[in-house]
């Protein structure tokens, strides 16, 4: 099956990475596989960890020309491909693609509303449209009524370095991390420090990610006299992912709004206990808190909560190798690669 895979960019947000992941994955299986970058943000760590057997084209329009050019170039490409498939990862992408080609466009919606809410006519123009999980499947139906197909994100579950389990250690504060883009009113950063405001235990907190509230993050730690305990360590690749997250002892998600929650995943991969905000996604994962804990979204207090009960309960080790077998057994991108190769539709 020869399929092509088209974006505007590729900087290292979990869409760009779970775009290489899958078309790395879907090489593997035997797919004849193109990636096309349409804009020119690239990230260079983020391209290296390209499969050598992808074939990968990068375009290099300026985000928000009107040049017409870029758009002659995608379709030449497409027309040299002769692809079975083009698989959109951003819906507007289609609008771009001559008509010949759009009856074999597919597209994966990845969030339930923080790209703002999607164009029904748009997503009309695609053969199927696929769901990161259940939730945006259900938020596609009714806003849209779209019937989405499910195919749940991946992660590779093998390259997360395991943290060894030990009890906590009174003489150190508990470390907890919470990795996403700067962005409160999505991912809810500002909940978290104000949940470590009213946390009686030493803790710290580690902050990945970058974003346009990092300045207003770092005041309103500073406002709550805890810039001693919260630090911003910036954007990460995945492969310095892969061996950070073992060094914590708790992760958090504060998310606002979250279609799936790749991090929390992630974090149950290298064997962290993990705490999420009761929306849709992140609870799909935890399974309604049978492999995580969950708060109220958006409540300080019952975050701090849920942190407490942790560090007084740590005894959990069981509870960890549980919640790994699951993700090994669930979310792994071999198991994502091959849903969409058997969803596909050769046309």
């Amino acid at each position: 099956m020869r399929i092509v895979h088209v974006t505007w960019s590729l900087g290292i947000g979990g869409i760009e990475t779970m775009l290489v992941n899958i078309a790395n994955a879907q090489a593997n299986q035997g797919a004849d596989v193109t990636i096309v970058i349409i804009n020119d943000q690239v990230n260079d760590q983020l391209k290296r960890t390209i499969s050598h057997k992808v074939d990968c084209f990068f375009i290099g329009r300026k985000s928000g020309s009107r040049s017409f050019l870029p758009v002659l170039k995608l379709n030449k490409i497409l027309l040299q491909k002769h692809p079975d498939v083009i698989h959109c990862h951003l819906e507007t992408v289609i609008t771009i693609i001559a008509k010949p080609f759009r009856k074999r466009c597919c597209l994966t919606k990845h969030s339930t509303g923080s790209q703002g809410v999607p164009s029904a006519i748009i997503l009309s123009k695609y053969y199927k449209v696929f769901a990161i999980s259940n939730s945006v499947k259900r938020y596609l139906w009714e806003q849209c009524k779209v019937d989405a197909v499910v195919v749940e994100n991946g992660i590779i579950p093998e390259n997360f370095e395991k943290r060894r389990y030990h009890s906590l250690d009174s003489d150190r504060p508990v470390k907890i991390v919470m990795v996403g883009r700067l962005l409160t009113t999505i991912k809810g950063q500002d909940v978290l420090i104000k949940a470590l405001s009213k946390l009686k235990n030493c803790v710290t907190l580690d902050i990945i990610g970058e974003g346009p509230d990092r300045v207003k993050l770092q005041c309103l730690a500073k406002d709550l006299s805890l810039s001693d305990k919260v630090c911003f360590l910036g954007a990460k690749t995945q492969q310095e992912l892969y061996k950070l997250l073992k060094d914590y002892d708790i992760y958090v998600m504060a998310s606002n709004v979250e279609g799936f929650g790749l991090t929390v995943a992630e974090a149950m991969a290298a064997k962290l206990p993990v705490i999420v905000s009761d929306i849709e996604g992140p609870k799909e994962i935890v399974r309604d808190g049978k492999y995580g804990h969950l708060f109220r979204v958006g409540d300080p207090d019952d975050c701090a909560r849920v942190i407490s009960q942790i560090i007084e309960n740590y005894d959990i080790e069981s509870s960890l190798e549980d919640a790994y077998r699951y993700v090994c057994d669930n979310y792994s991108v071999k198991r994502t690669a091959k849903d969409y190769l058997d969803n596909y539709i050769k046309v």
